[in-house]
C-alpha cells in the first residue's frame, strides 16, 4: 500500500514538473521568442504572468471540486499539461502568436490544479510523519521542472531550428505525464473524503475569522510571490543594469532554483523541532541576499570589476533561492495546523492562491532595474508581519493559559495522530 502512495505522488511530481518547465518555453529566449512570434521581448514576458494570471480564477474550481471529485480535478491538470505542450509546438512551429496565448491559458489550469494540491497529496496519501516532505516533494518538483527549463533551454535552443525541436521533444514527454495518471493515481489508497463536506461560504467563514492564519498567510504568500517573480524577471533585469545575456542569467537561474530544491528537500526529510522558527530565519536569509543583489546590480557597485560583481550576484541568488523557496512545502503543511477543522484544500490552497496572485502581480511590474529592490523591501515587509504573528500566537497562547503548545491543533487520537490528517 505504501508503494501505491508514493506512486501517486509520483504522477502528481512529474505533471508539476513538466508544467513549470513549459513556464520557462519562452521566458528565457525572450529575443529569439519574440522574433519567431513577431512581438516585442515584453510581450513574450507576459505570458509568463499570462500562465500565472489564468491561475487565478481556475484554482476557484479546482478547490471547489479537490473534495468532491479529487479524481477528475488530478486527470484535468495531466490532460491540461499535456495539451499545453502540444499547442506550443505547433504555435511556434507556425508563428502563431494567438495560438501561443492559448497554449499558456491551458497550462495555467494545470498549474491550477498543481498549486492547489500540494498540501492536498501530503494529507491525503500519508501519514502525519511523512506530510511535510511529501508536500515538500510536490512543491519541489515543481520548481525542479522549473530549474530544468531556466537551465537547460537556453543551453540546448540556439537557433529558432533548435527551439521547434525541443517543443516537440517536450509536447512527447509531457504526455507521458497523462500516462502515469492512469498508471499510478490511486485514490483507494488515500484519506476518505468526508461524507459531509462544508460548503465554500462555511469554510472561508471559518479561515475568515482566524487572525493568525491569516497575518501568516499573508508573510508565506509575499516571499512565495517573490520566489516567483525572480526567474521571469532576471533575464530583462540583469540584461539592462549588467548587459548580461542568456548565457549568464541561465546560471543565476540555475543557482536561484536549485538551492531552492535541495534546501526545500533536506530541510523537510525529517520534520523540524521548531519549523516556525525555521521558516522566521529563512525569510532574514532571504531580505538579506536580496538586499546584497540590489545593490550588485545598481550604480553603486559600478566600481567593483564585473567578474567578480557577477560572481557575488549568483551567490546572493543562491542564497535567495535556498530560502525563498526552500521555506514553501514547510510553511503549506505548517499552515494546516492553524485552521485544522477547514480541509487543507482551502486553508494551504489560499497560500498557494495568493502566491500566484502576487507573482502575476510582480512578474509584470517588476521588468526593471528596481525590480530587486522592490523584491527584498516586499521579504523585509513579510518578516517583520511574520513576527507580528508569532508575538499575536504567544499572547493567545498566555490568554489561554497555554503550556506553549500550538493551540492550534486538534487533539490527537490514542494512535498520536490528528484525526482529521489522515485514515
Amino acid at each position: 500500500m505504501a508503494a501505491k502512495n508514493w506512486l501517486t505522488l509520483f504522477a502528481f511530481s512529474c505533471s508539476a514538473a513538466a508544467n513549470a518547465v513549459m513556464f520557462m518555453d519562452f521566458v528565457v529566449l525572450s529575443e529569439l521568442s519574440a522574433n519567431a512570434f513577431g512581438v516585442t521581448p515584453a510581450d513574450i514576458a507576459a505570458t509568463y504572468s499570462l500562465g500565472l494570471f489564468t491561475t487565478l480564477p481556475v484554482a476557484f474550481l479546482v478547490v471547489y471540486f479537490l473534495p468532491r471529485r479529487s479524481y477528475w480535478v488530478f486527470f484535468c491538470g495531466a490532460f491540461c499539461n499535456s495539451l499545453g505542450a502540444w499547442l506550443r509546438w505547433m504555435a511556434l512551429a507556425n508563428g502563431d502568436w494567438n495560438l501561443c496565448l492559448i497554449s499558456t491559458v491551458s497550462i495555467g489550469f494545470g498549474f491550477a490544479v498543481c498549486c492547489m494540491s500540494f498540501a492536498v497529496v501530503g494529507e491525503r496519501w500519508f501519514p502525519p510523519e511523512q506530510q511535510m516532505l511529501t508536500t515538500s516533494i510536490g512543491v519541489q518538483s515543481n520548481y525542479a521542472g522549473w530549474c530544468f527549463g531556466a537551465l537547460l533551454i537556453p543551453t540546448l535552443v540556439k537557433t529558432a531550428e533548435d527551439h521547434e525541436r525541443f517543443m516537440f521533444v517536450q509536447a512527447i514527454a509531457t504526455s507521458f505525464v497523462v500516462v502515469f495518471f492512469f498508471l499510478f493515481h490511486n485514490e483507494s489508497v488515500a484519506k476518505p473524503q468526508p461524507e459531509d463536506i462544508p460548503s465554500v461560504g462555511k469554510s472561508l467563514g471559518a479561515l475568515c475569522i482566524n487572525k493568525i492564519y491569516w497575518v501568516r498567510l499573508g508573510s508565506y504568500a509575499t516571499v512565495g510571490a517573490v520566489s516567483y517573480t525572480i526567474p521571469a524577471v532576471q533575464d530583462a533585469l540583469l540584461a539592462e543594469t549588467l548587459d548580461a545575456t542568456p548565457d549568464f542569467t541561465k546560471w543565476t537561474d540555475t543557482a536561484f532554483i536549485a538551492t531552492g530544491v535541495i534546501t526545500g528537500l533536506v530541510l523537510s526529510a525529517r520534520e523540524p523541532k521548531n519549523p516556525r522558527m525555521l521558516i522566521k530565519v529563512l525569510f532574514v536569509g532571504c531580505a538579506v541576499s536580496l538586499g546584497v543583489a540590489a545593490w550588485l546590480v545598481s550604480p553603486l557597485a559600478e566600481g567593483l570589476a564585473m567578474a567578480p560583481r557577477r560572481g557575488a550576484l549568483s551567490v546572493a541568488m543562491a542564497i535567495a533561492g535556498g530560502t525563498s523557496l526552500g521555506f514553501l512545502g514547510i510553511a503549506l503543511a505548517q499552515i494546516t495546523h492553524d485552521a485544522p477543522d477547514v480541509h487543507e484544500a482551502y486553508s494551504a490552497g489560499a497560500v498557494e492562491w495568493f502566491v500566484q496572485a502576487g507573482g502575476s502581480f510582480l512578474s509584470y511590474n517588476a521588468i526593471n532595474a528596481q525590480g530587486f529592490v522592490i523584491c527584498a523591501a516586499l521579504v523585509i515587509a513579510a518578516t517583520l508581519s511574520l513576527l507580528s504573528a508569532e508575538c499575536l500566537a504567544g499572547e493567545t497562547a498566555a490568554n489561554e493559559g497555554g503550556s506553549g503548545k500550538d493551540s492550534t491543533k486538534p487533539p490527537k487520537d490514542s494512535r498520536g495522530t490528528h484525526p482529521s490528517t489522515f485514515v
